[in-house]
């Protein structure tokens, strides 16, 4: 599924201030993906799930970690990766988010 305008535009957003961080440790991802939250908060949980797929299709372990927060702090979100794993066998979805970040967000 090709992700909508309002996501491409949220994950430029979203890589740019990642990219400003001086020092991208967990907390100052984590205040950015609070503040993404609560923008997107009623949003479907379908265009949760969309933009984190985008992100993930950037290829950078801070998006892959941010993609991870988004979903598993997101209602609704969680059901739908799940089908998605269990459909596509996405293992990389959520799984590798957690086993190749070790060392590098502190």
């Amino acid at each position: 599924m090709k992700p909508s305008a309002e996501n491409v535009r949220l994950a430029k957003e979203i890589h740019s201030r990642l990219d400003l961080l001086a020092v991208p440790n967990t907390a100052a991802v984590r205040a950015i993906r609070r503040e993404c939250s609560a923008r997107i908060a009623s949003a479907a949980p379908e265009s949760v799930v969309q933009l984190a797929l985008y992100l993930l299709g950037q290829n950078s372990d801070l998006l892959r970690f941010f993609s991870y927060e988004l979903v598993s702090r997101s209602p609704g979100t969680l059901p739908l990766t799940k089908a998605k794993y269990e459909a596509r066998s996405t293992r990389r979805w959520l799984g590798q988010a957690i086993v190749s970040m070790p060392g590098r967000i502190r």
